[in-house]
């Protein structure tokens, strides 16, 4: 374990599950639900767009009948928000490398949240 100090957060995280080994970059993993959601978003991302990827080869040389097609439109909503989710949180901890800042953290997520729903839309709109 590595313990440290440095004025304004104090860390006892295993140093193996530590981005950096810098204690200013460590200062953004003080909230466990932010390191949770980022690790878990990482991991439903990756299967989702592996699956995607399978599913994409499925269709386009005529194996597995209609489910990979299926697949393909029940699920781009579930893999944009882990898309965005692991994207917005991986910017918010390379911006935040001493501290928090709730107007960065608030802004991001407002952005992010206006892009979601942007992409509902073109998922239920007759557009096309």
């Amino acid at each position: 374990m590595v313990r440290w100090l440095d004025g304004l957060h104090a860390c006892s995280v295993p140093f193996a599950l530590q981005p950096s080994h810098h204690p200013a970059i460590q200062s953004c993993y003080n909230f466990p639900v932010l390191k949770f959601l980022h690790q878990l978003s990482a991991i439903f991302f990756s299967l989702l767009g592996s699956s995607f990827f399978v599913a994409y080869l499925l269709v386009r040389n005529s194996i597995g009948g209609i489910w990979p097609a299926w697949w393909l439109q029940v699920a781009d909503l579930p893999l944009a928000l882990c898309a965005l989710m692991y994207g917005g949180l991986s910017l918010y901890q390379s911006l935040t490398i001493k501290g928090h800042s709730r107007a960065l953290g608030w802004t991001l997520g407002v952005i992010t949240g206006i892009f979601f729903l942007f992409i509902v839309f073109l998922n239920f709109s007759n557009l096309w």
